[in-house]
């Protein structure tokens, strides 16, 4: 089964995948605005007949009030462009999605700061799927809207049809 996962933040992104791990859609990384390319995406989903991921998030730690929100609208606006095609995505928790790729353990009795995990994640991806563009993706958040995306992706194929 063909797999549409989905990284909803405001520098999100969507990618589709075959059934034996191939890339068939590796972005665009998108602004959470955009609501018209998100539907657009959603109806590509439903015409590939794909399962569709979408990463459940919440607000982070110390985030301010007005980039929350606009979070909170991304992930509401994927949630309506499919819910318009019928489409019933399955969530996942960024942990979920994260168990099992074989990142670093964080220093003794400290954490990796957002943008050390992110580099981490980014490295999975790359190792996973070698044959995404991450030459033509020239920013950090770039890579990692596309790394997050093909990794949900990758936990995606793991369910059960």
């Amino acid at each position: 089964m063909k797999i549409f996962a989905i990284d909803p933040g405001m520098r999100g992104c969507a990618v589709m995948i075959d059934e034996d791990g191939n890339i068939m859609h590796p972005g665009p990384v998108l602004p959470g605005d955009d609501f018209q390319t998100i539907k657009m995406l959603a109806k590509m989903a439903l015409e590939n007949k794909c399962r569709v991921i979408l990463e459940e998030v919440g607000g982070f730690r110390n985030q301010p009030a007005p980039s929350a929100f606009n979070f909170g609208r991304s992930f509401g606006w994927w949630e309506m462009a499919l819910a318009g095609y019928g489409l019933k995505p399955v969530l996942v928790k960024p942990e979920v999605w994260q168990a099992g790729l074989d990142l670093p353990e964080p220093p003794p009795g400290g954490r990796w700061t957002q943008d050390q995990h992110k580099k981490h994640l980014i490295a999975a991806a790359q190792r996973l799927f070698p044959d995404a563009p991450w030459d033509a993706l020239k920013t950090i958040w770039r890579r990692s809207a596309v790394a997050d995306a093909l990794l949900i992706a990758r936990w995606g194929r793991m369910l059960s049809p």
